[in-house]
């Protein structure tokens, strides 16, 4: 049996992290309203049936129906999704919202089967949460899918890891990194066997560049890193790609890892990991803007 990269449990937060950010979500603002799920969910079944996806649109409702004691008749023609549409959508919504809530803040530690279906569903682009989950699950096509970004933080004192999802959406390929404090939103191109993955968060913008070569199924990809530091000053230096199922399955990314003189708690990564990013000066290159005044030759005097 092929190794799964997430456990259903991770799966689930993940999908309630990207609610958070498709919500917007707030410490102020921890969950969404039924009101919001409800809008979620008529948009959903509305695309369904203009796109003539009445099997899938079907199977959604039945899903959601009642709490499955019956079976909502199939819907073919204008009619029938007006009464689908006209309907209490309330029907479909399993939870007030103090049991939203207590999803999204974790103190409900088994949520509903059919909560979590309503969740994949208005959210997840999915038929119910098992779908959801086989497609999180699903091997990866060339660099398609889960990744670990590994670099070293530009303090020298930390190794930083985060994750980083490729997806394809139509004709072109988006990526999204999230770190502890940020979350960066890109584009990704292909040629001459190169990859690279441009974010902008709107205050930054980073450029990842990596060989991948004809290799179809890539497990580790070594590349670079180019960006400017908050302070201003030109930066770049080595980055990994890694998938999640090549890390130690109890690491919690993402990570930050305190390097002091070189040794760390490495936290089981691969020792060939450790051999490239103990040493900072060997993976890190910083312009000394301290030193720039006019652009001109005469700021290489020393």
């Amino acid at each position: 049996m092929a190794k799964l990269s997430i456990s259903q449990k991770k799966c689930w937060q993940e999908l309630l992290d990207s609610i958070r950010q498709i919500e917007k979500l707030s410490a102020e603002r921890v969950c969404p309203s039924p009101k919001n799920i409800e809008s979620r969910l008529r948009i959903v079944f509305g695309e369904d049936y203009r796109n003539q996806n009445f099997t899938i649109l079907h199977q959604k409702v039945n899903a959601l129906y009642r709490n499955g004691t019956k079976k909502y008749p199939e819907i073919h023609s204008d009619e029938q999704f007006r009464k689908l549409r006209d309907e209490h959508i309330e029907d479909y919504l399993l939870a007030d919202n103090h049991t939203i809530k207590a999803n999204f803040i974790g103190k409900t530690q088994n949520p509903h089967p059919r909560f979590m279906d309503l969740m994949a569903i208005a959210y997840g682009e999915a038929i119910n949460f098992e779908e959801y989950y086989e497609r999180k699950n699903a091997p990866p096509v060339r660099f398609e899918g889960r990744w670990v970004s590994v670099v070293r933080s530009n303090d020298r004192q930390h190794l930083l890891l985060a994750p980083i999802l490729v997806s394809k959406e139509e004709n072109t390929y988006r990526a999204v990194m999230r770190s502890k404090y940020n979350t960066f939103e890109g584009k990704v191109y292909e040629l001459n066997g190169c990859l690279q993955l441009l974010f902008d968060n709107g205050e930054k913008m980073l450029l990842l560049s990596f060989r991948i070569g004809a290799v179809k199924v890539p497990k580790l990809l070594q590349g670079t890193f180019s960006g400017i530091a908050s302070n201003g000053a030109p930066i770049a230096g080595v980055e990994w790609l890694v998938r999640p199922d090549e890390l130690p399955a109890d690491l919690d990314i993402p990570a930050k890892l305190q390097i002091t003189n070189g040794t760390a708690d490495w936290k089981g990564l691969p020792e060939k990991l450790q051999n490239v990013f103990k040493d900072f000066d060997n993976c890190y290159f910083k312009t000394n803007i301290d030193r720039i005044s006019s652009c001109s030759w005469t700021d290489l005097d020393v």
